[in-house]
């Protein structure tokens, strides 16, 4: 998916423009984390991401501001090699400073986002070991 520079601006901007929202910030890490460890660029990834994001956020303008700074985390987290690690670090800090944030924690979307290969009928199997190591971390460390 292509996005508009006016909404990756605002991505960057959003602590200016829009105030700052830990709400916001919080699932875009959460959700960055478990796409950023995918080695490569998945097309059906994308598609469940943006199904994803329509759920939580039902606003369009919110919703792609929402994307941009997803794809801002996951670039952080391509570029450097701790960087998944760092933003876990972060998250479980931020849960321990506002015990709330732990609610918006959801793992049945989390989940969603998850690649598994389909190989019979009615089961599957886990595709990238990494994104349920950080489904681990979550709720092990965090919650």
């Amino acid at each position: 998916m292509k996005l508009d520079l006016i909404y990756i601006f605002l991505a960057n901007m959003r602590i200016t423009f829009l105030g700052v929202n830990n709400s916001f910030d919080f699932k875009a890490k959460l959700i960055a984390c478990v796409i950023g460890v995918v080695k490569e660029e998945r097309q059906d990834l994308k598609r469940t991401l943006e199904k994803l994001t329509k759920e939580i956020y039902k606003k369009e303008f919110r919703r792609r501001i929402f994307l941009a700074t997803i794809y801002q985390y996951v670039k952080l987290i391509k570029q450097d090699t701790l960087g998944v690690d760092k933003i876990l670090k972060g998250i479980k800090k931020l849960t321990k400073q506002n015990p709330k944030l732990k609610r918006k924690i959801n793992f049945v979307q989390l989940d969603r986002l998850v690649l598994k290969k389909s190989i019979k009928e009615g089961e599957s199997e886990i595709e990238d070991y990494a994104q349920i190591r950080v489904l681990e971390f979550l709720k092990n460390e965090v919650i």
